[in-house]
């Protein structure tokens, strides 16, 4: 069944299910976290689908730990969170027809109960002679108190270690329509065939296997796992001779009984907020990706949910089906924990522009920093080197794939949050606009003012040059080429073409040699006069205090010089040599390639 399918049945099952809550008009309540305040930050507005994102031990989970707190009142003190901003209803009734809260008798006594957050226990909740007169006041006088006794019925929290035992079989006692399900079996069992399906087909698309929610193992609620279970008969008896040898969910591995837990709890919860802890947890990237693309549909429009995650693959398929994510970059800073939230329109921009979404730009959002360079060689080179000393788990290096791009690539970081660096190769400062382009990262007009300053005397020094001279001198050079390559009409159409290769690549070397700036784009510093060296120097601190580190050695192919590597006009040979090389050499703070480097990581995870 396709995708569009599963969701039309989601659709039907949302409007049609039993026992949950009722078409709500403008006039019915409606719980929803209208506003979230972390201890430290302004507070923000989540949506429907909500993402947290950031570095290990940013505080993701966490958060989500927090919130499950706050929404079910413990006296337990919150880490991270301050507070949530959620209405709370007008009168009892209000929540009561809202969200079906349940409410038995029991020995002259009434208890109002909930299946717990985590979907693993005995549905439990407050009790009095007179329970809805103590609700009441609650609702009225102790706002903490009322939300422990109805946060449970409101939330649900899933994380890596209970969706493993979410949907392993269980024993099912008498009573379970009137008692309620006090787990996820249980409440998929009760949410009827079409929330089941729906499962069955999530399943199909992530998996490729079909399972099947055997209720007919005599007092014992199980799901099977098999190809197909299309045949299984409605009698009861015949039923349970086809299943009998097809293995359980339990004897199955984590990837499969993680993923089954969780579909089948936001399937048939009916509660107003999920948390979803790590839902990429033991699956292949391919299977977190189509897991992505799946929740999204799973979530009713009433329904709001928080994920915190590690996986761009799981990211990537949840944006790919869904306009309406809120995506909140978390950053931890001597343990205070602070949000930053991507507004929709760069999000959208993420998507849909073929550069940033071809860039890996989702994947710098699980590090403390992100640097994004010229071309993918440089990237893997300086990815490496950050290999060498340690640092490469805590920076993410994206391919902005020149130096017209780099501003456009970091953008998305730099309303995250994320601390953020642009390695260019030194001839950056040659065209004056796309230079202040790039400065504008900052709001210094200072800082901006004075990089353009030195840019221009360094700039000077090269167009001061003579160009009939260099004019002159090219002519004499291509025409010594065009004389010194000869071949016959009549030679070997290979011989041609080598020699026509040949040429081509000694004109593009004449021309480049021929620019003004060329000596400065291998060279770096060392080109210029010592008098102008201190204006390098001064522009170099300026562009690096802004997150522009300028190659101060020219380009990327001439850091190795140090090391017996001679630069190459063929990059692709280059880097091959290089990163072959960079196995052999240790860290050595007095050559240059490492001073740059540990100047760059300084300034991103200082």
């Amino acid at each position: 069944m396709p995708v569009s399918d599963w969701r039309v049945q989601r659709q039907y099952y949302q409007d049609t299910k039993k026992g949950g809550r009722i078409h709500m008009d403008e006039a019915t309540y409606m719980y929803r976290i209208n506003s979230i305040c972390l201890k430290k930050g302004e507070p923000f507005t989540p949506g429907r689908i909500n993402v947290f994102v950031g570095a290990n031990n940013c505080g993701k989970t966490q958060l989500l730990k927090d919130m499950l707190g706050y929404i079910t009142g413990t006296r337990t003190p919150t880490i991270i969170l301050n507070e949530l901003e959620v209405p709370y209803p007008k009168t009892w009734d209000a929540i009561e027809q809202a969200y079906d809260m349940k409410i038995f008798e029991s020995n002259q006594s009434k208890q109002l109960r909930h299946i717990a957050p985590t979907l693993d226990s005995d549905p439990s909740g407050p009790s009095a002679p007179d329970i809805i007169t103590t609700l009441s006041h609650w609702l009225v006088h102790d706002k903490r108190a009322f939300r422990a006794a109805t946060g449970a019925g409101l939330v649900t929290y899933l994380n890596t270690d209970n969706r493993l035992k979410l949907a392993m079989s269980q024993p099912v006692q008498q009573n379970l329509y009137k008692r309620g399900a006090k787990n996820v079996l249980e409440a998929l069992y009760t949410s009827g065939s079409s929330a089941t399906e729906i499962v069955r087909e999530c399943i199909r698309k992530i998996f490729g296997i079909d399972i099947f929610l055997n209720p007919f193992n005599l007092g014992t609620l199980e799901f099977k796992v098999g190809d197909d279970f299309s045949f299984v008969s409605n009698n009861p008896q015949e039923a349970f001779k086809q299943l009998s040898g097809y293995p359980i969910l339990d004897t199955q591995g984590d990837g499969l009984r993680s993923v089954l837990g969780m579909i089948s709890a936001i399937v048939s919860t009916k509660k107003p907020v999920l948390l979803l802890d790590e839902p990429e947890a033991f699956l292949h990237p391919p299977q977190a990706l189509q897991l992505g693309e799946i929740i999204s549909g799973l979530v009713e429009p009433s329904q709001q949910i928080f994920i915190a995650t590690h996986s761009a693959d799981f990211l990537r398929g949840l944006l790919s089906s869904t306009r309406d994510a809120v995506i909140i970059h978390l950053d931890r800073v001597e343990n205070i924990t602070e949000a930053n939230v991507l507004d929709s329109a760069t999000l959208n921009q993420i998507i849909t522009d073929p550069l940033l979404s071809s860039s890996r730009v989702l994947e710098g959002m699980f590090y403390k920093g992100v640097v994004a360079t010229e071309a993918d060689a440089d990237a893997v080179f300086y990815h490496r080197l950050f290999q060498k000393i340690g640092s490469a788990d805590e920076v993410h290096f994206v391919n902005a794939h020149n130096k017209q791009t780099l501003k456009k690539i970091i953008d998305p970081y730099k309303k995250l949050g994320i601390k953020f660096a642009m390695i260019a190769d030194a001839d950056v400062i040659r065209d004056k606009r796309e230079f202040t382009d790039i400065l504008q990262i900052t709001p210094d007009d200072q800082v901006k003012k004075q990089a353009l300053e030195e840019r221009e005397a360094i700039i000077n020094h090269f167009q001061s040059q003579n160009k009939y001279e260099i004019l002159c001198d090219l002519q004499a050079k291509t025409k010594e080429l065009a004389e010194r390559t000869t071949i016959l009409e009549t030679a070997d159409p290979d011989d041609i073409a080598s020699a026509l290769f040949d040429f081509r690549q000694n004109l593009k070397k004449l021309r480049d040699e021929s620019d003004e700036l060329s000596e400065f784009k291998k060279n770096g510093r060392a080109a210029l006069p010592d008098a102008l060296q201190n204006n390098f120097d001064t522009l170099w601190s300026c562009c690096a205090n802004i997150g522009l580190f300028i190659v101060n050695v020219g380009e990327l192919e001439s850091w190795l010089v140090d090391y017996d590597l001679e630069r190459s006009s063929n990059k692709s040979k280059w880097i091959s040599k290089a990163l072959n090389k960079l196995f052999d050499i240790e860290y050595d703070e007095n050559k240059a390639i490492w001073k740059f480097v540990d100047a760059l990581r300084a300034f991103l995870v200082s």
